[in-house]
């Protein structure tokens, strides 16, 4: 059986903020999905999925007006098919990407507005891509941010990569809301959005959303 699926993220979202009480210099993230159904045909098979992805994000403010944020990420997912027809048969997809992001917030002359824009690039290695295949994926990102408030900002703009079928565009909105003295809440959207309550300063809870924003690069004659 030929098995073969490429999974594209959302390289990243544009960072920067007017006022979020909180900022990840470094984050971990592992998932574990079970065996579930992953094809078009129910009847066909399952698969169990495991995720992981590690970064950082390292600001640097460069002058009074701009903030440089360097965000390296890693990330590989793991994915074992079994076959409903054949169940002693499997196949294994081993998927890996490593991105350098460069994004940049400036504060315009009147305070209350600002422009971020981001770029990057993605490299993947994976066990069923081909030497001959392009695994370099350009990305970039545009915002415009105006508080509108001292509790209330928005923030609209775009994001595009050259994606391994065409071209991809999204439209992103973001926000940044401070409810109450504990509770914020932020995020660009489809990407997530984080709800985050205030314990004591030195501690926070939080919920965040984070979007299914993956694109998938199949054959034409793929049965996914």
């Amino acid at each position: 059986m030929h098995f073969k699926v490429v999974v594209l993220l959302l390289l990243f979202a544009v960072t920067g903020s007017f006022g979020q009480p909180v900022f990840d210099v470094m984050s971990l993230q592992y998932q574990h999905i079970p065996s579930s159904n992953f094809l078009s045909n129910q009847n066909d098979g399952k698969s169990d999925i495991n995720y992981f992805q590690s970064q950082l994000n390292i600001p640097w403010k460069w002058n009074r007006k701009n903030t440089l944020v360097v965000n390296p990420q890693y990330e590989t997912r793991n994915v074992t098919y079994k076959s409903t027809v054949e169940p002693s048969s499997s196949t294994a997809l081993h998927l890996q990407a490593f991105s350098l992001m460069l994004s940049n917030q400036y504060v315009l002359n009147d305070t209350n507005q600002q422009l971020l824009f981001a770029a990057g690039i993605r490299h993947y290695a994976s066990t069923e891509l081909n030497a001959s295949e392009n695994t370099m994926t350009p990305a970039f990102a545009a915002m415009y941010a105006k508080r509108e408030s001292t509790t209330f900002a928005w923030k609209l703009g775009g994001y595009y990569s050259k994606e391994m079928f065409g071209n991809f565009w999204l439209p992103l909105l973001g926000f940044d809301w401070k409810v109450s003295d504990r509770f914020w809440c932020w995020g660009i959207l489809p990407r997530y959005a984080v709800f985050d309550y205030t314990i004591t300063p030195n501690w926070h809870s939080c919920i965040m959303y984070k979007g299914v924003t993956d694109t998938y690069r199949l054959p034409d004659e793929d049965w996914f």
